[in-house]
């Protein structure tokens, strides 16, 4: 079941944590314009440490968050980047 999208920009500034609806068990996370880094441990990625999803790979790429979804922070490596969130409960 669908629980929510979420798109973030602007987010290359600092950290921000996900939006997740209640509910939500998991999400996909697919990067749009620039490279996006992600951390699922509550501690703030940088634009160049932590996780990194890759911008404009194809849908089976998709990151897939299930352990740590409420403690996923996000950045953007640049002004360009966009994350598009898909909540599942």
């Amino acid at each position: 079941m669908v629980t929510g999208f979420q798109q973030l920009t602007g987010i290359n500034a600092a950290a921000v944590a996900l939006t997740v609806p209640a509910g939500t068990r998991e999400a996909w996370l697919q990067a749009e314009g620039t490279n996006v880094r992600y951390r699922v441990d509550g501690v703030d990625p940088t634009a160049s440490v932590g996780g990194v999803l890759v911008a404009g790979a194809p849908d089976s790429l998709m990151l897939t968050i299930e352990a740590g979804l409420y403690d996923a922070m996000v950045i953007g490596v640049d002004a360009d980047s966009i994350l598009n969130v898909h909540y599942f409960g």
